[in-house]
Order: structure tokens, then C-alpha cells, then sequence
């Protein structure tokens, strides 16, 4: 159960990745860009710490959904 706790968040960080990417929140570098990276930022982090201190029952956050400017 913890492996798949740790395998389970490291998948999640790997599919959230392109949050982390500086320009995709940063409206003078992308149009669109990412209104709430700061919120997938909290979110990865959280998920981290479970892929760093795996559990047996792991309640893991609710993604953000992506929103973007128009």
C-alpha cells in the first residue's frame, strides 16, 4: 500500500509538471497563461509530501481544475 501511495503521487507530479513551468502562469510571457498556478503549486506540494512520506491510506488532495485567461 505505500508503494502504491509513492507511485501514485509520483505519477500525479509527473502529469502536473508543465504547472511548475515559469511562463505558463506569467501573463507577460503567455497568452493564454495559467490564472491559478499558485493553486497547483500548493496542490504539488501536498502531493509531495506523500510521495516523500508515503502512507497505507492515503487522502490525496483534489487537482485544481486549469483555468486561463482569455
Amino acid at each position: 500500500a505505500i508503494d502504491s501511495c509513492k507511485a501514485q503521487a509520483v505519477q500525479i507530479l509527473q502529469d502536473t509538471d508543465w504547472t511548475s513551468i515559469g511562463d505558463v502562469g506569467n501573463p507577460q510571457t503567455s497568452n493564454p497563461y495559467l490564472v491559478n498556478q499558485a493553486a497547483f503549486i500548493t496542490y504539488r506540494s501536498q502531493v509531495r509530501a506523500l510521495a516523500v512520506n508515503p502512507v497505507a491510506n492515503p487522502v490525496f488532495p483534489t487537482q485544481p481544475t486549469a483555468q486561463w485567461s482569455s
